[in-house]
């Protein structure tokens, strides 16, 4: 069989990348929601900004419910915790 690439070709990829453990993206207990919820949480940690329930829903388009139930998630698996 022949192998194709990909290639990206959105022009957003020269505004950087995220590195994400395999461990979580690979996670069969972690909903697709909460996996792409901590992808943002560890984009968002290196450029300081103060990550509330109200700005990740504003970014991702999620209401506040749904950002709820993924931060709960992510929680009860350890993967983040409220600032001290």
């Amino acid at each position: 069989m022949n192998k194709k690439s990909l290639v990206f070709l959105d022009s957003t990829m020269k505004d950087g990348l995220t590195s994400v453990p395999n461990s979580v993206l690979t996670s069969r207990t972690l909903s697709l929601e909460a996996k792409a919820l901590f992808s943002i949480f560890l984009m968002l940690t290196w450029r300081k900004y103060q990550i509330t329930e109200s700005f990740l829903a504003e970014i991702t388009g999620c209401d506040i419910q749904k950002i709820r139930e993924c931060v709960s998630e992510l929680q009860n698996h350890r993967l983040i915790r409220e600032a001290v």
